[in-house]
């Protein structure tokens, strides 16, 4: 894949300036995955269930496609957004809200180094509008249009930001929601929250008609076997995790 994407008005490089970017063809490992990409077109996504099962790197992936390779989709950006765990006011990291967050960036910036082969790719989708990071300390007022939003680690969102980040989508936008809900990060807070996100969820399931919930078992864990291995250890010992 090729496009040119033009440089933001705000550079002060020659707006006619153009980059070529090679995203890497990925197939699906398992019938989740399968179920990922098929679905992915037809409705507002959920991925749950366990890590190294490849949520986020999937919903980045295909929206990048989306954006990159289909000439007649209705977005124009992919909006990626998450709570500021362990902190949501950020105020014990050093530096200016941009520095603060930057640190939750990193995970997003390791997949499209790996999806271009290119160790700048995320910060030049950035510069070029194709990519924006959101955290939920800063949602009150917008509205996102003609945009995908990738509702990440979402496990650690309380009511209040789970409500706030759904009531931003705007006109010609989906969601991709994507968490492990057996987990929670926001320590003192777990079994709040997994209440927040249990509700939240029944309230999705309830909408048939716009989300599909996709729930990545043990055998869907592809980083790395020796994870996978961890896993039924644990649960064969009764050790959650």
């Amino acid at each position: 894949m090729k496009r040119k994407i033009p440089r933001s008005n705000n550079n002060n490089s020659n707006p006619s300036t153009s980059i070529n970017f090679i995203l890497k063809q990925i197939s699906p490992k398992n019938k989740n995955q399968e179920k990922v990409f098929h679905e992915f077109s037809n409705k507002n996504l959920v991925l749950t269930g366990y890590f190294g099962t490849g949520k986020t790197f999937l919903a980045l992936y295909l929206s990048l496609n989306e954006l990159l390779n289909n000439k007649n989709t209705p977005y124009e950006k992919i909006l990626i957004v998450r709570s500021a765990v362990p902190s949501r006011a950020q105020g014990f990291l050093p530096g200016n809200d941009s520095k603060k967050q930057r640190i939750y960036e990193l995970p997003y910036e390791s997949i499209c180094a790996d999806l271009f082969d290119k160790p700048s790719a995320y910060e030049q989708l950035k510069r070029y509008d194709i990519i924006d990071f959101n955290t939920t300390s800063y949602l009150r007022g917008t509205t996102w249009n003609n945009a995908i939003i990738i509702v990440d680690e979402c496990q650690n969102y309380n009511w209040g930001e789970l409500v706030t980040t759904f009531t931003r989508i705007g006109q010609n936008s989906k969601f991709i929601f994507c968490g492990d809900f057996r987990q929670c990060d926001f320590r003192g807070h777990e079994e709040k929250n997994k209440k927040d996100i249990n509700r939240f969820l029944s309230i999705l399931e309830n909408m048939s008609e716009d989300f599909e919930i996709i729930d990545f078992g043990v055998d869907d864990i592809c980083r790395c076997d020796i994870i996978k291995r961890f896993v039924i250890s644990a649960n064969n010992l009764g050790v959650e995790i």
